[in-house]
């Protein structure tokens, strides 16, 4: 379009030509492209993080519902275990001869327990000496997992216990009442299990290796994180606030300062396991969405890149051409110029008289830019005497004249 429009004298060349003008142009070109690419970029990145989210919130409720699912086949199996009149039976007894069998094979059907025990109503352990370390010390009676349960005498699956010597033999309590026929409570079944067998339930889950996954218990406490390196501190952890939202019905996504990336923005997704009270946390840093995309953005910026040089191109290309045309436009209009000036030599001669072209000057001198030969023949001067100054021509008049 703007080679047609210099071709139809609407843009004028010389504007084009000038250096300085040129500048403008293409800076102007380079701010509007780079503008245009930077707001394709940043839409670009915004719906990727919101994809990105969607996809964290899919994977932390399907985490969720694996974990509820796994904890509600324990219970199940230990609850078709309490439902069994010979266990109950041997229960009230008190008989740990007769219930070794029957939890030893319970056992076996849920390779990721790590004990078993049974309790009386009031907390007293009386199978499977000695418990586990997490247990010791104190009445099991006053322990959260034991009120969980005897609140309403239905399972539930406690917070983790820490070991007193330390974290490492951390585990969940897995309680299932034992009711008799007539409807009272003889006792409870219970399971412990380590917060690393987490991981093992997980697996079955195609998770993306750019997230982190950490699970919660229900006071919010970190208990498993794939990524050990990370840790299981609090310092990790900076994601309390969404757990609350989420449990009243609000966001289930958001974006916090991440402490491990220096302050680089995490952005987190939250899904609650309702059964067993858990809590699955996916977390990805934003740096890894940038990454992830970082393709995409090459190839933006190669399209800048390629666009600009197209379009510097053409304006250099244009540039020229609106030179060459002002060169053959000046030839033109010289030879044009030469061509006049011969036809009104060639006329001249053949005029009687002088043929001149009478100039004031804005100082108020006087020349004859143009005069035949015969100027001489009449005042005695040649035509380019009186080329620039009349004086000449004015001292052959007489001052009567």
């Amino acid at each position: 379009m703007l080679a047609s429009s210099i071709d139809d004298g609407t843009v004028s060349a010389r504007w084009l030509a000038s250096r300085r003008n040129l500048v403008r142009v293409l800076l102007g070109l380079f701010f509007l492209l780079f503008s245009s690419t930077c707001f394709l970029l940043y839409t670009h990145h915004k719906d990727s993080i919101e994809k990105v989210l969607k996809e964290d919130k899919a994977t932390a409720r399907l985490v969720s519902l694996i974990l509820e699912e796994h904890f509600q086949g324990i219970i199940g199996i230990m609850q078709s275990l309490t439902c069994q009149p010979d266990f109950v039976r041997s229960a009230g007894k008190k008989s740990a001869d007769e219930m070794m069998a029957p939890l030893d094979l319970l056992k076996k059907e849920l390779p990721f327990i790590e004990g078993i025990f049974v309790t009386d109503p009031e907390g007293t352990s009386w199978t499977r000496p000695p418990l586990p370390a997490a247990l010791a010390g104190g009445g099991l009676s006053l322990r959260e997992w034991h009120k969980g349960v005897s609140r309403e005498w239905k399972p539930y699956v406690s917070t983790v216990l820490a070991n007193p010597g330390g974290g490492k033999n951390a585990v969940f309590i897995i309680g299932v009442p034992m009711i008799n026929p007539d409807g009272a409570a003889s006792g409870i079944l219970a399971a412990t299990m380590r917060p690393d067998a987490l991981g093992k339930i997980i697996a079955q889950a195609p998770l993306d290796p750019g997230i982190s996954l950490r699970i919660t218990d229900r006071e919010g406490h970190l208990v498993f994180c794939n990524r050990p390196a990370a840790g299981l501190d609090d310092a990790a952890h900076p994601f309390h606030f969404i757990i609350p939202e989420t449990k009243a019905g609000m966001e289930t996504s958001g974006a916090v300062t991440n402490s491990l990336a220096r302050g680089g923005r995490c952005h987190v997704s939250f899904s609650a396991a309702a059964g067993p009270g858990l809590g699955v946390i996916v977390a990805r840093a934003g740096s890894t969405i940038f990454m992830s995309e970082r393709t995409h953005y090459i190839q933006k910026a190669a399209v800048f890149g390629f666009l600009f040089s197209l379009a510097a191109m053409a304006l250099f290309y244009l540039r020229k051409r609106g030179k060459i045309r002002l060169a053959q436009e000046r030839l033109k209009a010289e030879t044009e110029q030469r061509e006049r000036d011969i036809l009104f030599k060639k006329l001249s001669r053949h005029v009687p008289g002088v043929i001149f072209q009478f100039m004031k000057r804005p100082d108020g001198s006087y020349c004859l830019p143009v005069a035949t030969e015969f100027i001489k023949d009449i005042y005695g001067c040649s035509p380019q005497d009186v080329l620039e100054d009349i004086s000449p021509l004015i001292r052959a008049v007489f001052p009567e004249d």
